[in-house]
């Protein structure tokens, strides 16, 4: 699960830089993707939601401005939290 963390932790760095990336924004929202279903598995629904709305937010045609980028980030640590707390 860590390596789909950093997967949309790379993502999300990538989009900081260029936001009009689509390979990254795909990379992150696959990445989210995943986590979303595993989660679940694994007994992390707070987990499920965070990784839920990531992939929300790297859907194609959503905007990515400076907040979002600060929300992307802020997620991705609430998300690794959560698994490390398993």
């Amino acid at each position: 699960m860590m390596e789909r963390v950093e997967a949309l932790r790379s993502a999300s760095e990538a989009l900081g830089r260029n936001p009009a990336d689509l390979q990254a924004r795909s990379t992150g929202r696959e990445a989210a993707h995943k986590l979303s279903g595993s989660l679940g598995v694994f007994g992390l629904p707070q987990g499920t939601e965070l990784a839920a709305e990531l992939e929300r937010i790297l859907k194609p045609g959503t905007p990515l401005n400076s907040q979002m980028a600060a929300a992307i980030s802020r997620l991705i640590e609430e998300l690794q939290a959560v698994i490390e707390s398993k």
